[in-house]
């Protein structure tokens, strides 16, 4: 059963109000959502430091006020990501650096994010649009990490979808811009390189995007590298190459495994990884896969079996799935169940729940269940069909 159908009475009316108002009325959800979960979060825990709450949040403001200050990332305050990243940081900063304009500024990236998602798709259905915005404002994957642990996937997400969403547009060039900005806050945009490769309409068109890529990236990491060169990649070293005495990390299958001394070799099966993605982007160009879909088989299949997965990056595959999963409402369902193991296996791997003897079969399990839905969603909603609300669908 579609999901529009088994939501058709009570968001007839929605899907019915002209494009401005539906935008309105996905701000106005949004806002309601996450502004009552932040004044419940900051009620309930008001006799505890925020920064308690949220031990990165602290490292963001430290970073972002270095910055500000007319220091140097990486030289003169411990750094372990991107630059750009700790960049954007100086926004919340810039407005008193508090949990709750941390929370604030997270909770309007994920407004952001449901704009780029109406907008992405609009032209091709503009109730289908519609339905996909509002279900990623009422998910808890997006909401629980802007105001109930409050962290920058939401920031990471827009950053992530922008390039694709210039890339649905047409703008060639602006698109592989914001990948070369992207690629410099987090890596995830690194994963849609090979997309300027495949998907340019000349060769020339495809080189100057890559290059272009590359000219950012130079301008942006060339400074660090000149003056802090050992500090500035030890981020690079952990993604590639992994560091020795930090482990894999995160809640993928894989870091619980290597908790009992079962993960493969971090190289083996970090080599193995890039050749399975740059496979999948050969065979996508073989189909002529769309962008949208060659991207959504990528990343979930990354997602899988990359070692390096923290809780709050599934946002990226469940984001890509979702306006598959408005074609069939058990899978939109079950999407709140990843988030509960995803949830769950977190809650082992911070430390809350200490995974000991046979209690490590709990976030295996959930790991296995994760991976799970994530495939047979991949199997079931997206191999087989071409982009998403497509008329041909």
């Amino acid at each position: 059963m579609e999901i529009l159908q088994l939501v058709n009475r009570p968001v007839r009316w929605y899907l019915e109000l002209p494009s401005q108002r539906k935008l309105l009325f996905i701000i106005i959800v949004s806002i309601l959502i996450q502004g009552s979960l932040i004044a419940i979060d900051n009620w309930a825990f008001q006799s505890i430091d925020g920064y308690q709450r949220s031990p990165d949040i602290p490292i963001f403001r430290h970073r972002a006020e270095t910055i500000l200050k007319g220091g140097l990332l990486y030289r003169d305050v411990h750094t372990e990501t991107p630059p750009v990243v700790n960049y954007v940081m100086t926004i919340p900063v810039l407005f008193g650096g508090s949990y709750l304009a941390f929370q604030i500024f997270f909770s309007m990236c994920n407004i952001a994010v449901s704009m780029l998602l109406f907008y992405t798709f609009n032209n091709r259905t503009e109730k289908g649009a519609s339905l996909l915005a509002l279900f990623y404002v009422i998910h808890p994957f997006s909401w629980f990490h802007s105001t109930l642990d409050c962290q920058d996937e939401p920031l990471i997400l827009l950053l992530f979808i922008i390039p694709i969403y210039l890339l649905l547009k047409s703008k060639y060039l602006e698109s592989a811009t914001a990948a070369g900005i992207g690629i410099w806050a987090k890596m995830w945009p690194l994963l849609l390189c090979p997309l300027y490769l495949i998907k340019g309409k000349k060769w020339m068109s495809r080189f100057t995007a890559i290059l272009h890529i590359l000219f950012l990236s130079i301008i942006i990491i060339g400074p660090f590298l000149l003056l802090a060169p050992e500090e500035s990649t030890w981020f690079l070293r952990f993604y590639f190459l992994g560091v020795e005495g930090e482990g894999s990390g995160g809640i993928s299958l894989w870091h619980f495994l290597d908790q009992r001394g079962m993960m493969p070799p971090s190289m083996l099966l970090g080599s193995t990884v890039m050749v399975l993605v740059l496979g999948l982007y050969l065979w996508a160009d073989k189909e002529d896969w769309g962008v949208w879909k060659t991207i959504t088989v990528v990343m979930t299949v990354f997602f899988v079996l990359y070692p390096k997965i923290h809780s709050g990056y599934y946002l990226i595959p469940l984001v890509l799935l979702m306006p598959y999963m408005l074609k069939d409402a058990r899978y939109a369902i079950l999407s709140f169940l990843m988030f509960t193991t995803v949830f769950t296996a977190f809650k082992f791997s911070d430390g809350t729940i200490h995974p000991d003897g046979v209690l490590i079969l709990v976030p295996i399990c959930c790991a296995l269940i994760t991976n799970m839905l994530l495939l047979l969603a991949l199997k079931d909603l997206v191999i087989g069909t071409v982009e998403p609300f497509t008329p041909m669908e």
